[in-house]
């Protein structure tokens, strides 16, 4: 326990804990990047960024309703679905 009170990175993870406890929810995306934030190590921030950008979701799912039979799919749909829904913004952003 003493271990863990003299940590600085438990220390400022249990610091946003309580400051954050009694704050509204996030959104989905806002929680997806609290919890890439929150993250103790630099490769486990990536990791989990690569994990979200390939891993379907429930979005992924109500594009179009494949039997569980095809359900890999999904995996091979999701870039495209991004890329087709932040693709542009991505592209505005550059202009700028």
């Amino acid at each position: 326990m003493t271990r863990a009170r003299t940590n600085r990175h438990v220390t400022r993870l249990a610091t946003t804990v309580s400051d954050r406890l009694f704050e509204p929810a996030l959104s989905d995306v806002d929680a997806d990047r609290e919890k890439s934030l929150l993250q103790l190590r630099s490769r486990d921030r990536l990791w989990h960024k690569l994990w979200l950008a390939a891993t379907p979701n429930e979005s992924d799912w109500e594009v179009i309703r494949l039997p569980a039979s095809l359900s890999a799919l999904y995996y091979v749909m999701r870039p495209f679905r991004l890329i087709g829904k932040y693709g542009r913004q991505v592209r505005s952003v550059g202009r700028n």
